[in-house]
């Protein structure tokens, strides 16, 4: 019983995880404070452990929040990319990241675990870059602090569950681990940066 509804706000969050950053974005046309590294770092993340887990044949109520996620920050990168005019970047990452996740299923396994355990440096520095985007923009007003919230959820529910079922190699936790710790650091610097923005306005 607890296992399921871990399961389920592990994934119901996935549904719209990234919806709130993907509206604002299309409300205000503007992608300043949204970092682009960050949403590439996030993709190669997503793509590692989801290609791994769809191709180890886990169950799939324990990786449905990636194809969620990576349909959802492919939407964010191609509108990040038509915004700040980076369209042909945007395509050429799509594409890699298309042949990343063929890899996954020709490389051994060794080999894939160690890109996964690279999840909990990359997923990191992604959360790092986006804070740093933030802080040189001046504001937060077009980042939106649900959409990592919504993850920061998934990533807690997601360990939680791992822990109580034994599935899942140590590498795939840790870097829920780091992503929990993450997404929390980005959400206190949105509002931080909103509150500071507001007393500007």
């Amino acid at each position: 019983m607890i296992l399921n509804i871990l399961n389920f706000l592990a994934i119901a969050p996935c549904f719209i995880g990234k919806l709130p950053q993907i509206i604002l974005i299309v409300k205000t046309q503007n992608v300043r404070g949204v970092s682009f590294g960050s949403l590439l770092l996030d993709l190669f993340c997503y793509v590692n452990t989801g290609a791994f887990s769809f191709f180890q044949e886990y169950p799939i109520l324990q990786y449905l929040e990636y194809p969620l996620l990576l349909i959802q920050n492919t939407i964010l990168l191609s509108l990040h990319g038509q915004i700040s005019r980076r369209r042909l970047k945007s395509l050429v990452w799509l594409c890699l990241f298309c042949v990343q996740f063929y890899c996954i299923s020709i490389l051994p396994t060794n080999i894939v675990l160690t890109l996964i355990g690279s999840n909990i440096i990359i997923g990191s520095i992604s959360k790092l870059m986006q804070i740093i985007a933030i802080v040189k923009s001046g504001t937060s007003g077009n980042v939106s602090a649900a959409a990592y919230f919504f993850n920061f959820l998934a990533s807690t529910c997601r360990l939680w569950s791992m822990y109580l079922t034994g599935i899942g190699e140590t590498m795939i936790q840790l870097s829920f681990l780091a992503s929990i710790v993450g997404n929390a650091a980005v959400i206190v610097t949105i509002f931080l940066y909103r509150g500071a923005h507001k007393k500007k306005d």
